[in-house]
């Protein structure tokens, strides 16, 4: 990339004073970005931030072309060869706030827009996208898949269901299932941020309590239950508040319905007891579920290997919770790590 300011004159990127003086002088600058090399433009966005007006110039530029590319991206007519180039273009200016932000470190003085700035298809398709970016390939297949698969998730934050309408799943203890209305998406916890630990790189609580509810025979939750993950230490109100306040940024609803409402229906009795409003797809059969239950009903009754085999249960899940109020089935492949108590099968 070349260090010129414009054709005419020639001035390199570093004059700011001369720079400056011309655009008081009313001369159209033009000053390139070499989005392809990381390092080379922190160069170039932190001296043209030293500009009179600099940091203005550079947020223009980059509302300007993410607002268009955007757009485009949405419309149902672009042709998928393009939908991908308007991704490429979006994250590319998105680059320009995420490097300012750096350049300000520890200091105060960040700005009130950037200081709550996030990339319009979230951080981890934004960091993801980063290292295609630097090899300046829009060939890249990457951008193609991912174009189509963003396509599909900003459809279903656009159109809003009613939560009754909503499908969700759990898969293998990893993967969320959602959707609605016949648009279905499958994503990994991993990426899904809201949903991640990245210190452990697992499932985080939040993800685990949709674990517990896909467990639960009954499709509930409840702060008296003996769930893996949800309740512990008297947090179930405040845990199942900040589960909908992330249902709702991956799917976000019609409700006039407040708080944990919107998601849940609160079954009155001893204990708080919550119901999904939302439709929940369970990997058991109807034979397993039924199976479980008369484990709750008939806590002394003995079972066969044979017979929880013949269900497609290993024998793990058995009696973990036979004399509980509610029995969360362990061992349907949901949780990758659990605690075995097969004592009463041998």
């Amino acid at each position: 990339m070349s260090n010129n300011i414009s054709k005419k004159p020639k001035l390199h990127i570093g004059e700011t004073a001369k720079i400056n003086q011309l655009i008081k002088q009313g001369v159209q600058v033009n000053i390139p970005l070499t989005f392809g090399n990381y390092n080379q433009l922190y160069s170039e966005i932190f001296h043209i931030r030293k500009l009179d007006k600099g940091y203005d110039m550079l947020m223009e530029r980059f509302r300007k072309v993410t607002k268009k590319s955007y757009s485009i991206f949405m419309d149902k007519d672009t042709n998928a060869s393009q939908r991908e180039r308007m991704l490429f273009d979006i994250v590319r200016y998105e680059m320009i706030p995420h490097i300012i932000i750096k350049q300000y470190g520890n200091s105060s003085d960040v700005p009130l827009e950037l200081r709550t700035w996030e990339p319009i298809f979230g951080w981890d398709t934004f960091r993801r996208a980063l290292p295609e970016v630097s090899s300046s390939d829009i060939t890249n297949i990457w951008w193609s898949t991912e174009a189509d698969r963003l396509y599909e998730v900003e459809l279903l934050k656009q159109i809003k269901p009613k939560v009754e309408e909503v499908e969700l799943q759990i898969i293998d203890a990893d993967t969320l299932w959602f959707g609605h209305n016949n648009l279905f998406h499958n994503r990994k916890f991993e990426d899904l941020p809201d949903f991640w630990d990245k210190k452990t790189k697992r499932p985080n609580t939040y993800a685990n309590i949709l674990v517990d509810l896909s467990n639960s025979v009954y499709k509930e939750l409840s702060e008296n239950g003996d769930h893996k993950q949800f309740g512990k230490g008297n947090q179930a109100n405040k845990q199942l508040s900040i589960v909908c306040q992330r249902l709702e940024k991956i799917i976000p609803i019609e409700s006039n319905r407040k708080g944990i409402n919107r998601w849940f229906k609160e079954i009155k009795g001893t204990h708080k007891t919550w119901k999904p409003r939302f439709k929940l797809i369970q990997n058991r059969t109807p034979e397993q579920n039924q199976w479980l239950e008369q484990i709750i009903n008939e806590p002394h009754r003995e079972k066969s290997k044979v017979d929880i085999n013949a269900l497609g249960m290993s024998d793990e899940s058995a009696y973990e919770r036979q004399k509980r109020d509610y029995y969360e089935a362990q061992g349907i492949g949901l949780y990758d790590e659990r605690e075995t108590k097969t004592d009463f099968l041998d």
